[in-house]
């Protein structure tokens, strides 16, 4: 078998390459691990691994897998009771690349097992040896407070929905910047020089686009999110990563003081804001004048696909009959009730006229304003001819899939 690098070179110069080559890796490690030594020297020998992977490649993968219990049963303490994953390993952030691809995932599996298997009164013994770290003794990574908790309670799943979650977090973020961030530069021509500039991203989700704007050279910047969740991943993710040169906040920016930025960008987020034209001021506000601010937002709802796939449908404009109930009708919780209103989705309904008019009047120069834009020959091709009944008003709604703007604030 040949290694993942020469397989598929451009998955694994990726960072996130052993998500997205998972399944390859573990039928390659053991098909190597299965050679006998002079066997596998000889391929070393033939197959030397990227400068990337610092020679660790072959020490690191092409052993077999060990025994995490017997691994685990090897370091209890003296009480015979086994430590918890901030003992076992303290210097590992708990949900980083490190734990979850070392052994500090596999040992918490076991630990929690382990714990879950024993008499109350001897999980009382456990816990009170070994506290939960209190958060501000956590330096990086995810804090442990209600740990226990989760995992002991009656809902056990929540535990391993969390852990579920982070893997989702991971693959979310390693899809936008592979995917959504060269894409949304795309449609504005490229990304602008952040060099030595601040930057603020309104939305920021995951914080993938302040990882990209600080690696291209930013000197500092601020992620604006209303996801506690996505902001917790994206403190962990990226701001331990830059020396307090990158804060995130879970706030409102309708009810911030920010300091302005020399470029404000913001992706795939106004679509779904309630209050367009406070907010849309608030966002203008935060940037310097004489800055630019990047801001695109698709699909619109009245678009053909508006409701972000949520219907499993190919049917173009199928969430919109009887006021939108074709869509709302099919979320129907456990007790049988549907959302009243897309609002309560996330979903502003807001038009084209819509943001024009929440656009009018702020202290902006529009360098441009582009509709139905894409990278792809083909799809921008398409997008476009969408737009030629947009020449009837009562039609632009339903035929604008996505708004550009490059906006200069004004000195």
């Amino acid at each position: 078998m040949r290694p993942p690098w020469e397989v598929e070179p451009e998955k694994f110069a990726d960072k996130f390459w052993m998500v997205a080559m998972s399944d390859y890796l573990e039928e390659w490690r053991n098909w190597f691990t299965n050679l006998g030594d002079a066997q596998q020297d000889e391929y070393k020998a033939a197959h030397s691994p990227p400068e990337a992977c610092g020679g660790m490649f072959y020490d690191t993968f092409g052993v077999p897998r060990y025994d995490p219990v017997a691994y685990a049963d090897s370091h209890r303490d003296e009480e015979g009771l086994l430590p918890p994953p901030w003992v076992y390993a303290p210097d590992i952030p708990r949900g980083s690349i490190g734990w979850r691809m070392g052994h500090g995932e596999d040992y918490w599996h076991v630990f929690f097992d382990w714990l879950r298997s024993l008499p109350p009164e001897d999980q009382q013994r456990v816990k009170a040896k070994y506290p939960e770290p209190a958060p501000e003794t956590v330096r990086k990574g995810l804090p442990w407070q209600g740990i226990y908790e989760a995992h002991l309670n009656p809902q056990e799943g929540q535990a391993r929905a969390f852990f579920d979650k982070m893997k989702f977090d991971e693959r979310r973020y390693a899809d936008f910047l592979r995917d959504r961030f060269p894409e949304f530069w795309a449609r504005f021509g490229g990304m602008p020089d952040v060099a030595g500039k601040r930057v603020i991203d309104f939305g920021c989700g995951r914080g993938g686009m302040v990882q990209r704007m600080m690696e291209a050279g930013a000197d500092s910047a601020l992620g604006i999110e209303l996801n506690q969740s996505y902001v917790d991943f994206a403190n962990w993710k990226v701001a331990s990563q830059w020396d307090g040169r990158v804060r995130f906040a879970c706030q409102d920016i309708r009810e911030m003081d920010v300091e302005p930025a020399d470029i404000v960008t913001s992706v795939d987020v106004m679509e779904h804001v309630m209050d367009l034209s406070e907010t849309l001021a608030k966002v203008v506000d935060a940037c310097k004048p004489g800055g630019e601010l990047f801001i695109g937002f698709a699909p619109l709802w009245y678009s053909p696909f508006g409701h972000h796939r949520l219907m499993e449908t190919r049917i173009p404009w199928a969430h919109l009959p009887r006021g939108n109930r074709a869509f709302l009708d099919r979320l129907v919780d456990d007790d049988g009730n549907s959302p009243e209103t897309i609002q309560e989705l996330g979903f502003s309904g807001a038009t084209p006229a819509d943001f024009r008019a929440a656009l009018k009047g702020l202290p902006v120069e529009i360098v441009s304003a582009r509709r139905n834009v894409a990278s792809h020959p083909l799809k921008a091709l398409a997008l476009k001819a969408m737009l030629i009944p947009s020449i009837i008003p009562a039609l632009e709604k339903y035929v604008t899939v996505g708004i550009y703007w490059h906006l200069r604030r004004k000195k």
